[in-house]
């Protein structure tokens, strides 16, 4: 499928005001309809079937990147030597259609990327010297750890930056080229290792951008109802400000995530040219009806404690929480008795069920770990 329009920058080029001036013509550029004075994405589709390019350029190299126009998912990217290249996708099927395009061999998950990056994201640094020597990287290696380190600048820099105002902030902040603009300049280690790391509030703040852009356009499907943001883990730099009203949501978000709500009652806004068969109906929630223990440790019954939590982007939440103290006996095939949640849990965009089970064997006392992430 074509690409419906190409951005470029010149990293080496920039300032710091254009950095900013770049990331908010994006903005413009990909709103298609606006909540709360703030613009939206195009409603997100599945298989999607709607792409722009950008490119991203230093003095000396230049790298090619595709992305979704309706959730700002980069797909993949082409390197100098024209070689096309895109993240592992779970049906198999490439989403880049040149010829020649290959899988790099990984998913485009915050998660894979620093497992293959060999680098937790706090560990990541971000600026103006980095995104420049990452870009001149990209276009030549084939590295997986190369790779996978730079994407995560690059997704950072560009993707989380356009979706949220405080990111963009931080990032422009670290788009300082007072140390020289050279390739030199670029090489040199000590520039890229002054630059700020990706910070625990950043990774926090984009797992609830969904969730967030959902609560605007909600409000706006259902006008008529006083809308409160669910408890969250949000905080704000410097002083830990917290995001519980709309209005708090909305001056956050650069653009909101492309999602559809409606009511069954007279329509609020004329029809639109999207599917209506991708817009909610109400708020999507998470049910675990029941977690089955099939085997503890070849134990029958055995003594189960730990923790389940499911985490959907804007809060944890425990649906079984044991100490060693108040094990639970359970026999192989058994459901766990679930204790959870203490408020409801988002289906707006992923969310991950963590499983942190342990048998307390009756001999020793020792206890047999089983982590799992879902």
């Amino acid at each position: 499928m074509p690409v419906e329009f190409e951005m470029e920058i010149n990293v080496q080029t920039s300032t710091r005001g254009g950095y900013r001036d770049f990331i908010e013509k994006l903005r413009d550029r990909l709103g298609v309809r606006f909540s709360h004075n703030r613009p939206a994405l195009a409603v997100q589709e599945e298989p999607p079937t709607r792409f722009f390019d950008l490119v991203i350029r230093t003095n000396d190299h230049s790298v090619r990147f595709r992305l979704r126009m309706d959730n700002l998912y980069l797909i993949g990217y082409q390197m100098e030597n024209g070689q096309w290249l895109e993240f592992n996708n779970e049906t198999g099927v490439h989403l880049i259609r040149e010829q020649g395009t290959e899988f790099l061999g990984f998913n485009g998950s915050y998660n894979m990327l620093s497992n293959v990056a060999g680098l937790s994201m706090e560990e990541v640094r971000v600026g103006f010297y980095n995104l420049g020597y990452g870009i001149n990287q990209l276009a030549t290696s084939t590295t997986w750890k190369i790779r996978a380190r730079y994407l995560i600048g690059v997704i950072m820099m560009i993707c989380e930056s356009t979706r949220l105002i405080p990111i963009s902030d931080y990032m422009a902040t670290n788009f300082d080229n007072s140390h020289g603009t050279s390739s030199d300049d670029y090489n040199n280690y000590d520039n890229r290792n002054r630059e700020g790391q990706i910070q625990p509030w950043i990774t926090t703040l984009v797992r609830a951008w969904d969730a967030f852009s959902a609560a605007l356009l909600r409000a706006d499907a259902y006008p008529d109802e006083s809308f409160q943001l669910r408890r969250n883990v949000v905080r704000l730099p410097p002083d830990n400000r917290e995001i519980r009203t709309i209005s708090q949501a909305a001056a956050i978000l650069g653009i909101l995530l492309g999602l559809c709500f409606r009511n069954s009652g007279q329509r609020r806004f004329p029809r639109m040219t999207f599917d209506e068969g991708q817009c909610f109906l109400g708020l999507p929630l998470v049910e675990v009806f029941s977690v089955s223990i099939d085997n503890i440790d070849g134990e029958d019954p055995g003594q189960l404690y730990g923790t389940i939590t499911v985490d959907d982007g804007l809060n944890i939440e425990y649906i079984y929480n044991r100490t060693s103290s108040n094990p639970e006996s359970i026999k192989p095939g058994q459901n766990a008795s679930l204790t959870g949640p203490s408020q409801s849990i988002l289906a707006i965009g992923n969310f991950t069920i963590k499983l942190l089970l342990t048998d307390m064997l009756g001999n020793s006392g020792s206890p047999m770990r089983g982590p799992g992430v879902y």
